[in-house]
């Protein structure tokens, strides 16, 4: 994916091989994340080498029957609106 709109089909198919370590802590969760270089697909990073990412997770639950649906939105870095503002992203630089 390009990033823009109209590209984000492509990601649907994509396997990265990330390997992921997660952490909860009370209301609170962290992950530590490894992908490997040969399953990402970037164009050209920044001026000072680092790329524009995010990350985020919507999670639904429902502890019974009864209880009505929660949705959960976690992100990385906000956007601050729409998740595809690019320009909002935090950035990851390669080791």
């Amino acid at each position: 994916a390009n990033g823009d709109k109209t590209s984000l089909s492509e990601g649907m198919a994509w396997n990265s091989g990330l390997q992921a370590v997660t952490k909860r802590e009370g209301n609170n969760w962290t992950m530590e994340a490894a992908i490997p270089r040969a399953g990402l697909k970037f164009s050209q990073p920044l001026v000072d080498g680092a790329y524009r990412v995010n990350f985020a997770r919507n999670h639904y639950t429902r502890p019974d029957a009864k209880t009505s649906w929660k949705w959960e939105q976690s992100i990385w870095q906000p956007t601050y609106g729409p998740f595809r503002r690019v320009e909002k992203f935090g950035r990851m630089t390669l080791k």
